[in-house]
């Protein structure tokens, strides 16, 4: 009995779901750390967001949306500060839900245009692959025609040069009563060579 790994037994939404707990929380640490270095605090929110969005689409970037904007609005808000400089941060986090929202969106729509032309990629490439089997086994088919018809006349050159041979007379006229055939035979009848000089 084969024991299944972690990656087959963990449906594939635990995953992604899972992605945006885990790149919010990484958002979150890291700015946390770089706290005392800038002043720049949502950056690496958008990020997370974007890379859920990506690998777990609309669902998972909407949850990274709204941890993104509950640990914004707790740890860094303006309002979040002592009450001598404090802001309202109403404005700030409903600026940074709309933007993390498009963000979210946009990177939804980016991905499934994505998919969208690879899906049209491989149906062009299978189509390609039709058309060129399509014309090999036609140009076979005409390799096998030209073929055919060199072996008619080859024998037809025979039959000509057989016909060459006897002493009788023989012509052949096509439809328009033009002469297209005069043997040896004929020439001596009436004089006149086969080939026009």
């Amino acid at each position: 009995m084969k024991v299944a790994s972690l990656a087959q037994r963990i449906p594939r939404a635990v995953w992604q779901y899972g992605l945006a707990v885990v790149s919010v929380a990484g958002a979150l640490g890291i700015t946390n750390a770089l706290e005392r270095y800038t002043t720049l605090r949502t950056p690496l929110f958008y990020i997370a967001i974007i890379v859920s969005a990506w690998f777990g689409r609309m669902g998972p970037g909407l949850l990274a949306v709204a941890l993104s904007t509950l640990v914004v609005d707790y740890y860094f808000a303006p309002g979040n500060e002592p009450p001598a400089v404090s802001v309202d941060s109403r404005p700030f986090i409903l600026l940074f839900s709309l933007s993390a929202l498009v963000a979210c969106w946009i990177s939804v729509q980016r991905r499934r245009a994505e998919e969208a032309l690879k899906e049209a990629r491989d149906e062009l490439e299978t189509k390609v692959e039709e058309r060129t089997s399509d014309l090999r086994r036609a140009t076979e088919g005409l390799k096998a025609e030209v073929a055919e018809r060199k072996r008619g006349e080859e024998v037809l050159r025979e039959r000509a040069n057989l016909l060459d041979l006897t002493h009788d007379t023989v012509f052949v006229r096509d439809i328009n009563d033009v002469i297209t055939f005069w043997n040896r035979g004929a020439e001596k009848l009436y004089g006149w060579t086969s080939v026009v000089s």
